[in-house]
């Protein structure tokens, strides 16, 4: 019963740790691709009528 109430020591992970070089090493040692994006296209909109002639082909 007495190791419920002193567990031992308490480890917590503190942001700032996560935010040191260990972390800029690895965003150094993930290839990202180097091709650009493709451009987004434009889509067209039918109306209805529109529609209906074409499906009408």
């Amino acid at each position: 019963m007495m190791a419920y109430m002193n567990p031992g020591p308490h480890y917590s992970v503190n942001a700032l740790a996560l935010s040191g070089p260990s972390v800029d090493l690895m965003h150094q040692a993930v290839p990202y691709p180097s091709a650009p994006r493709k451009q987004r296209r434009e889509r067209t909109t039918f109306t209805r009528s529109q529609l209906e002639e074409l499906e009408a082909l």
